[in-house]
């Protein structure tokens, strides 16, 4: 019981990839339960544990993809989410600006560990990372992108399959890659308020991703992790367009009109909370190396 409290713990660090630039698999891997929870995915996408369920052997199945353990992190992760996503949509509501800057520096911090983390540069790293950030760059200054208040069932699928990926790449965040897509607003209250058809395509979608991507990303990181992230990285750099805290100004007025504070601008917040963001960074990638070296 001890350990499933403990585990439940650690689903529930991961339930802050609700915030767009925290990614819950490097949550996962400072905690130390990445590992184990890969495999227990990997278990699931094994046929012969499948055969285990239809031939009645339901206990042996359970053991086998690590069930009790995988139990406890998604009730965890179910609980940060829901208490987290609650805080998150109503500061984007009243405070679109700071909540912006944070998520800004949230992005912008953790990128740049990242990167530093490389050593010997070569010309075509930062070929790479630059193509990334033009790709991010040109996909940010697409009009329209964000899903006001319905998503096709294809495009909902798709957002999971692509969300889902930030469980298995420690650095990108599902949440940021939902904001990219135009549907992080629509699909955090899809799940809020319990919406059962858009969260049960979209979780469709999560199911498809990690059939067709898991095996495919462990490859690409395993035989080509530098080139790979360095695309990522780039792509996510580039994006950060979009987050801008003054990139959606109508949020901002409505915000305002809201407050009745007409024609503010909330640069000294804006400051205030990507210094914030930043600070909080810092201490994470802080507590994730006295991890590794313990």
């Amino acid at each position: 019981m001890r350990q499933d409290i403990v585990n439940a713990a650690k689903g529930f660090g991961m339930g802050s990839g609700v915030v767009p630039g925290v990614s819950a698999g490097t949550i996962a891997l400072m905690t130390g339960i990445l590992e184990p929870m890969l495999e227990s995915i990997d278990a699931i996408l094994t046929a012969k544990n499948w055969k285990l369920l239809f031939s009645g052997k339901a206990a042996e199945f359970w053991k086998a993809i690590k069930g009790r353990f995988l139990l406890g992190v998604l009730i965890g992760f179910a609980v940060g989410f829901v208490l987290l996503g609650h805080l998150v949509k109503y500061t984007l509501a009243h405070y679109p600006v700071q909540t912006y800057a944070f998520f800004f520096a949230l992005i912008l911090v953790s990128s740049i560990y990242m990167l530093v983390e490389y050593r010997n540069w070569k010309f075509s790293d930062i070929l790479l990372l630059v193509l990334g950030a033009l790709a991010g760059v040109l996909l940010a200054l697409i009009p329209n992108a964000s899903v006001a208040s319905s998503a096709p069932a294809w495009y909902l699928i798709v957002s999971g399959a692509l969300a889902v990926c930030s469980m298995i790449l420690p650095g990108i965040s599902g949440s940021f890659i939902l904001l990219i897509l135009g549907i992080y607003n629509y699909m955090l209250d899809a799940f809020l308020e319990m919406e059962a058809v858009p969260v049960l395509w979209f979780i469709l979608g999560c199911m498809i991703g990690m059939v067709l991507f898991s095996k495919g990303l462990h490859w690409l990181l395993a035989n080509h992790q530098r080139p790979t992230m360095m695309v990522l990285l780039g792509f996510v750099l580039g994006f950060l367009v979009k987050v801008w805290p003054w990139n959606d100004m109508a949020a901002v007025e409505a915000a305002n009109n809201a407050s009745q504070t007409p024609g503010n601008l909330h640069v000294p917040g804006a400051v205030i909370w990507f210094a914030a963001g930043a600070i909080l960074v810092v201490i994470l990638e802080s507590l994730g190396k006295k991890g590794k070296n313990s």
